[in-house]
């Protein structure tokens, strides 16, 4: 396994269901990839060519950052080494910022994947996304991880 500093290309080369296709337009992808490369603290994972997550943090207003996640279809089969990346970054955000905030489908696989790392659901985003589904706004507070 090999854990790199995120780049804009890695995330047309994950094979995944959903990304950023949920919020936005194709066309301010390629932006909003650029941000997250440039202002944001991104990790991809590797094991071996093959990616298998990108994950990471951007930190949205003094004290608060948003996490997010996208895997591959295969993430399962390293969940376990994924996983434990992922929560060791957790512990060390939850230590420098006052808030780690996120959004996942409202769906119970989301959840359980978003309570197992310690975010509590704070509310329902009715019509969230541009194909009108519910998500939920997660967060971790003042270092309870």
């Amino acid at each position: 396994m090999r854990l790199e500093n995120f780049k804009a290309k890695d995330y047309y080369r994950i094979d995944q269901k959903e990304g950023l296709e949920v919020w936005l337009v194709p066309e301010d992808i390629p932006n909003a990839l650029l941000f997250l490369e440039k202002e944001g603290v991104s990790r991809s994972v590797w094991f071996g060519d093959e990616l298998y997550a990108i994950f990471g943090m951007v930190e949205i207003r003094y004290g608060v950052v948003e996490v997010f996640f996208m895997s591959s279809k295969g993430w399962e089969e390293k969940k376990k080494t994924i996983c434990a990346l992922i929560k060791k970054d957790l512990i060390a955000l939850t230590k420098i910022f006052n808030r780690v905030q996120m959004t996942c489908l409202e769906e119970e696989t989301f959840l359980r994947f978003s309570h197992f790392f310690g975010f509590t659901k704070e509310r329902s985003l009715k019509r969230y996304d541009r194909f009108g589904r519910t998500y939920s706004m997660l967060a971790i507070n003042g270092g309870t991880v």
